[in-house]
């Protein structure tokens, strides 16, 4: 389904409770959760981005929709070379 190249290896159904979380730049913004809540469309679910020891570096409002729908597994494109941060 994702095209695939060296520098990342794209996961389809990764654990969600394997993502670690650190202090990302931008805020959680729960109406924006809300927003992508009602306009849901599985057709365009976007994988989240992790880094080589699943920390997530882009995704935080997919994440925290997911976790909002009780979903245990997320498509995850997994970085294998961090100088593509």
């Amino acid at each position: 389904m994702f095209a695939q190249y060296s520098f990342y290896r794209v996961l389809e159904k990764f654990p969600i409770q394997q993502i670690k979380r650190k202090k990302l730049r931008n805020d959680l913004k729960c109406s924006d959760v809300l927003q992508m809540l009602m306009n849901f469309d599985q057709d365009a679910w976007i994988p989240i981005t992790l880094d080589k020891k699943y920390c997530l570096i882009d995704g935080q409002h997919r994440l925290a929709m997911a976790h909002k729908m009780c979903l245990k597994y997320i498509d995850a494109v997994i970085l294998l070379d961090n100088s593509y941060k």
